[in-house]
């Protein structure tokens, strides 16, 4: 499959032109999003390392950089990307989400370098070493979301950009940033593996008139599925609390039921769609009396518990794709 020359004509008039990706890369056909978190208050980063079969799935991620809330988010959306099918069984490619927090005033593009990783980690794709900040465009008048294909030259300059989704304008914005990342390319890299799938979230600043936002509402309904609760009986519905600073509330009917952070030892959450996630909690008043919790959330607010979860225990939380 070859890339056309794609030419992007935005409202305002303009047009620009994409370099075709070569075709020894490896071409992303389809890419889903999940939603940035609430109320961002500093630029987040996520990148990973993807291996990819030979039918286009993304099979394992790692880990390379980034903060909790950003990486669960970005995690979620490999269940649904699709890249070009291959002769070869696995192929790693980079993947990077770029959180940009909503500001006060349209903001300008910026560049930050980021520390090469260490040989023990043995990554198999492209890093990103220097990143730049796209700003927001003085003329944007509401978020979103921009997906990007970068292909590399050995040297890890990116020499080809190809845009799979977004909004004109952020689009512009995000592909002039785009060709001034470099990228560690080590020197036995795979040819196919010179490519890394970019996602840049923009959120709109802030204005006078529609800043009429509160705190981030942390409470959400869920319904009580297995585990040892203090009496909870399985199927029991009510609102599920992730906003004190020191503990979990789980509040049903007149009743409620508290977790301290301090306690948690483990977590997971599982992608299980039709019907909610699950948000598993597995935790420890002594060290020889573990007990795990289930809870069903709804997916579109699900994220947002577990990232305050994994927030307030320090507990690296564990994605099961269902």
């Amino acid at each position: 499959m070859n890339f056309l020359t794609a030419v992007f004509a935005g409202a305002a008039g303009f047009a620009f032109t994409f370099m075709p990706l070569n075709e020894t890369y490896l071409q992303l056909e389809t890419a889903s999003k999940e939603p940035a978190p609430a109320r961002i208050t500093e630029v987040g980063l996520a990148v990973f390392d993807l291996e990819v079969n030979s039918d286009g799935r993304v099979v394992n991620d790692s880990t390379i950089q980034g903060g909790i809330p950003f990486i669960e988010r970005s995690r979620l959306a490999f269940n649904d990307w699709r890249f070009i099918q291959t002769s070869r069984n696995a192929v790693h490619v980079n993947a990077t989400f770029l959180y940009k927090p909503r500001l006060d005033l349209p903001d300008s593009r910026s560049a930050f370098n980021i520390p090469r990783p260490e040989a023990k980690q043995q990554i198999q794709s492209p890093v990103p070493v220097k990143i730049v900040d796209p700003g927001y465009p003085a003329g944007g008048m509401s978020g979103g979301e921009v997906i990007l294909q970068s292909g590399l030259d050995p040297d890890g300059s990116v020499r080809s950009i190809s845009v799979i989704d977004g909004p004109p304008m952020l689009a512009e914005v995000a592909v002039k940033a785009a060709r001034q990342w470099k990228f560690d390319v080590t020197g036995d890299l795979d040819p196919l593996s010179r490519t890394s799938v970019i996602v840049m979230y923009f959120e709109a600043p802030k204005t006078e008139a529609a800043d009429t936002s509160s705190a981030e509402d942390l409470e959400r309904e869920a319904v009580f599925v297995s585990g040892e609760s203090q009496g909870i009986p399985a199927g029991s519905a009510g609102v599920l609390s992730a906003g004190d600073a020191a503990t979990m509330v789980f509040r049903y009917g007149d009743s409620h039921w508290t977790l301290p952070y301090l306690w948690i030892t483990e977590m997971k959450y599982n992608d299980s769609r039709p019907g909610g996630d699950l948000l598993s909690i597995t935790f420890s008043e002594t060290a020889n009396q573990k007990q795990t919790v289930t809870f069903r959330l709804d997916r579109n607010v699900a994220l947002s518990i577990a990232s305050a979860l994994s927030s307030r225990s320090g507990k690296p939380m564990e994605f099961v794709r269902g």
